[in-house]
């Protein structure tokens, strides 16, 4: 073999072998056809919580149970205990069993005024008849002229109930003499504001109310001039 045939068999190798080398690295290298591309990142927002500031307040009401029944809504198929006291009526959600003739607290939002949320049984009212005292408060209204407080007391028994005391949170309040609601009537009662309470809007104010023979009664109400 000449030696120009052994040169050009050795050039033909060499370039038989670049070849090969620069096939083998186009197909192991990968695509750059999405080289540009990024998968979207979602960052949490991290808001603050937002309260309410419209929130319902718990009211409360004092009151003798006249009676209770069971009722059921003809659209929808709920179950409910209609109370009814001398002068309001409260619906609870559900069966309840009360005893009539007595008297009971009983909590609801000033947002939904006729749905009980809660009823608490306080005083044991014997009877309609005798000497049994039947009163509660039905309104209370504030004036901040005169510092004073109108509740209206409503007497439902059959006889006269003397008030002879006031408490408005808590704190006695003065009351010039003892205060007379015949029965079968309604009387408003005003209250002089104690010197260590003021008016505060949105506050809630408790009247209790004790009469001559002990019994007492009392409501809630909250003061937005």
């Amino acid at each position: 073999m000449s030696k120009k045939t052994i040169v050009a068999i050795i050039a033909l190798i060499v370039v038989i072998s670049v070849v090969s080398i620069s096939a083998l690295t186009n197909f192991q290298s990968p695509s750059n056809s999405n080289s540009n591309s990024t998968t979207p990142t979602i960052n949490p927002t991290n808001q603050p919580t937002i309260q309410p500031t419209n929130q319902p307040l718990v009211q409360t009401y004092t009151g003798y149970l006249v009676s209770f029944s069971y009722t059921t809504s003809q659209t929808n198929g709920v179950e409910s205990t209609q109370l009814v006291f001398t002068n309001k009526t409260f619906n609870y959600a559900g069966y309840i069993s009360l005893d009539n003739d007595c008297v009971y607290n009983v909590t609801y939002y000033d947002s939904n005024p006729n749905q009980a949320l809660n009823i608490t049984k306080i005083d044991l009212t014997i009877g309609f008849m005798g000497s049994a005292e039947q009163i509660s408060i039905t309104n209370i209204a504030f004036d901040d002229t005169t510092n004073t407080i109108g509740v209206m007391v409503q007497n439902t028994g059959s006889t006269t109930v003397s008030i002879t005391q006031a408490f408005v949170n808590g704190v006695a309040a003065a009351l010039t003499a003892p205060i007379a609601i015949p029965n079968s009537s309604s009387v408003t009662i005003n209250i002089p504001l104690p010197a260590s309470i003021s008016f505060d809007p949105g506050a809630s104010y408790t009247i209790k109310l004790i009469t001559a023979k002990g019994s007492s009664v009392v409501n809630t109400a909250t003061y937005n001039p």
